[in-house]
């Protein structure tokens, strides 16, 4: 265990394992000064001693892939003008720990993840998987590694430093999965330099990079990395891109994007294959988090093809960030109005016909161009624990205008993908429903997992959105300091995260009224971002939804030759079909009266014992609104067209159509909208016609 000694002007070269080693995590104020390391290569299998040194099974998503030329497990050291070149896997990995104990394991002799950073300058990563990574610690679970009974898995580790790391002339260089990715607290990179990258920049919070270059592709560029990673990385990545919109907020300021791609392109694989290889400013992938990123004095040259991207929904499977990234454009640098303008995602449910948005153009590939008073929010539902994740929890949204978040073909594809999150209007006068794959008995009796809500703005607001948590579960509640309101109507006007329970819709109201943690006061950093207090779980009463057949007959097309019975029925809350059974029955004649006596869904008042007809199974022609009547996440068609030869209904003058369904679980009923129809388009005179319900 060193401490306060230089290590300077060396050379270490073709390594197993990690080269340069802080290895207990104690060590501190040690000068590293201008040290090369090159080509660190993985461990035989047998030899393993850390799980940081196991390429085999190393972390695939390009945040902090085993194993590294400089391991620097204290950030209270100064790093300074090193190279890190050739490694399998990361070229600087500060993998810090909360605690770091004594030899004997009874006293904490360094806390690494919340220490100051003394210097991390001028050091240039070249030619690795990673370049350099602030993330992953050996915190997890016994690995079980005969060579080291003390290893433990690697986890995520949120850099929490006393003040704000600020890190000048960095330098990533075809780094063929991430050049600089970081995961922490407010943090400033200066007069960076990042060129030739798989990803660029990748920030999962609120970042800050100014005074800095990002090349798409150089002169110098390597055919080598092209065929690495469009052919090994690709599979899991999409374009090369220098800015990845993840969580954020990250805040760039004058930066050049420079030699990205000014026209579409395209890249053959070894199978044949041809897939997209557009280089990219911006693109966006999905987060657990979003929230509003912030540009100034942004320059591109010569002008790409987009400046910022969304994919196609048929390009990549994950559809969640389709609404859910945006950017406040301080200048219009990025937008290139020259005046501010925010920029949010083409499928935004915030964005309303009085938004005035209009469309980014190729430039902003599936985006929208907003006024600068425009802002929306983030509703975030998670589920944690057992067999779920907060990236597999589907769910639908639907507002009150009639809005939906995804067009019912691509519910399926939501099903066991990421998605956790919507945009909600900055307007309270909105509400929204939202219907998920599971509802609260399933999520608790069969994944043994907890449902989460919370909320991510721009800043303070109360105008938040009434948001309908539908066929969820009864007597549901938010836990901690939400409150429950006693009607929809005092809910809407709580200016506090609160809720109301009735029967099984969950109404929430979530206020964004504190600052989100992930961000620190600096001189250099101006996001105001918001959250709610805490992810508030829900808990409801533990029993199943209710099933309860529900439709309506909802037209009759008399035809030359047929007639076309058509509505929609469902057993609410199931995913099962239900078969419509048509009927003719001849009612009596009853006084006006009748009919306002609500008895829609009561058995006809017949003169004539009910006739069958024909049936079908409500299996066609699927829409979201009737999924949402429903109550169940499905894109099954739940409608009916009944074709009826005119040569039967003309055995039944005088009768109207009724429409019955019959469940197991719900019995049977005539639906809404039986006894309208005659089942022969009759003229009847207007007076006449007053007597019938």
């Amino acid at each position: 265990r060193t401490s306060d000694v230089r290590l300077q002007n060396n050379v270490c070269y073709n390594f197993k394992g990690h080269g340069y080693f802080l290895e207990d995590g104690n060590e501190v104020r040690i000068k590293i000064y201008n040290n090369l390391g090159m080509y660190a290569k993985a461990p035989t299998p047998n030899k393993l001693l850390l799980a940081s040194d196991d390429v085999a099974n190393s972390e695939t998503q390009g945040r902090f892939p085993a194993v590294s030329v400089f391991w620097i497990a204290h950030p209270f050291n100064y790093v300074v003008g090193n190279v890190a070149a050739g490694s399998v896997g990361s070229g600087f990995w500060m993998s810090f720990e909360p605690t770091i104990m004594s030899m004997d394991g009874t006293t904490v002799v360094a806390t690494p993840l919340t220490s100051k950073t003394l210097a991390f300058n001028h050091n240039l990563a070249h030619g690795n998987l990673v370049g350099m990574t602030w993330d992953g610690a050996a915190t997890g679970a016994l690995t079980n590694n005969p060579n080291n009974p003390k290893d433990r898995k690697l986890a995520s580790a949120h850099y929490d430093p006393p003040t704000t790391p600020v890190f000048t002339g960095n330098k990533a260089i075809k780094n063929a999965r991430t050049g600089i990715y970081w995961r922490g607290q407010t943090a400033v990179f200066k007069n960076s330099l990042m060129a030739d990258n798989g990803w660029g920049f990748w920030a999962a919070y609120n970042q800050v990079l100014k005074d800095s270059i990002v090349i798409g592709e150089t002169q110098n560029k390597s055919d080598d990395i092209d065929e690495f990673y469009y052919n090994d990385v690709h599979r899991t990545r999409e374009n090369k891109s220098g800015i990845i919109m993840y969580d954020g907020p990250f805040e760039l300021y004058n930066v050049d994007f420079l030699n990205f791609s000014t026209s579409h392109e395209t890249y053959t694989k070894r199978n044949g294959q041809t897939i997209h290889s557009t280089k990219i400013p911006f693109f966006t992938v999905d987060g657990t988090n979003k929230y509003t990123n912030i540009v100034s004095g942004l320059h591109f040259s010569p002008e790409p093809i987009y400046r910022a991207h969304l994919e196609d929904p048929s390009v990549w499977r994950n559809r969640a960030y389709l609404g859910n990234s945006s950017v406040r454009d301080l200048d219009g640098s990025l937008s290139g109005t020259g005046t501010e303008q925010f920029i949010a995602a083409g499928r935004s449910q915030g964005i309303t016909p009085q938004s005035q948005c209009v469309d980014g153009g190729t430039s902003l590939y599936n985006f929208k161009v907003c006024p600068a008073n425009y802002t929306e929010h983030n509703f975030d539902f998670f589920k944690w624990g057992g067999s779920a994740s907060p990236w597999a929890t589907p769910f639908v949204t639907k507002r009150s205008d009639g809005s939906f978040n995804f067009p019912i073909s691509e519910w399926n594809l939501n099903r066991y993908i990421p998605h956790n999150k919507f945009t909600l209007v900055d307007d309270r006068n909105y509400s929204y429903e939202l219907m998920t794959n599971y509802n609260y008995y399933q999520d608790k009796n069969s994944l043994n997992t907890t449902a989460r809500v919370s909320i991510n703005a721009e800043a303070p607001t109360l105008n938040v959105p009434i948001v309908n948590i539908k066929a969820y579960g009864y007597n549901c509640s938010l836990n901690s300091d939400a409150v429950a309101a006693n009607s929809l109507l005092e809910l809407k006007n709580m200016n506090q995260t609160s809720y109301f329970s009735q029967g099984d819709n969950f109404f929430v109201k979530l206020i964004p009224d504190s600052r989100w943690r992930m961000i620190d006061s600096s001189p250099y950093n101006i996001s105001n971002a918001q959250s709610t207090n805490f992810r508030y779980s829900i808990s409801c009463d533990n029993t199943p939804i209710q099933p309860e057949i529900k439709g309506a007959l909802t037209g009759v097309s008399y035809q030359t030759n047929s007639t076309i019975v058509s509505g929609w029925a469902c057993e609410y809350g199931q995913e099962s079909y239900v078969t419509a059974e048509v009927y003719a029955i001849k009612e009596n004649i009853k006084p006006i009266y009748s009919h306002y006596r609500g008895m829609e869904y009561q058995e006809p008042l017949q003169v004539s014992a009910p006739i069958f007809i024909d049936s079908q199974l409500a299996t066609q022609n699927p829409d979201e609104a009737t999924s949402f009547k429903c109550g169940k996440y499905s894109s099954k068609g739940r409608r009916f067209n009944i074709s009826i030869p005119n040569s039967i209904t003309s055995q039944y003058p005088g009768h109207k159509f009724y429409v019955k369904v019959s469940t197991a679980n719900s019995g049977s009923l005539y639906l809404k909208g039986s006894g309208k129809y005659w089942t022969i388009q009759t003229r009847i005179p207007a007076l006449r016609e007053t007597y019938f319900r």
